[in-house]
């Protein structure tokens, strides 16, 4: 009985865990930094997530 509730409990938890991870988009936030950057700053921030265009911005720099 004992190791049948640690086994629930221990799904439940993996539920939980995989089910938070899965809910949060790569982006979160970054706009609203980004946003307060420019407004505090006057500086335009870009997140490289290595595209092409990214690749030929920093061959360019």
């Amino acid at each position: 009985m004992k190791n049948k509730r640690r086994r629930i409990g221990l799904l439940f938890c993996l539920v939980f865990f995989a089910a938070g991870c899965a809910q949060v988009p790569k982006e979160a936030g970054f706009n609203d930094v980004k946003d307060l950057v420019r407004q505090r700053a006057d500086y335009q921030l870009h997140w490289n997530q290595e595209t092409e265009a990214d690749r030929e911005v920093e061959k360019a720099i």
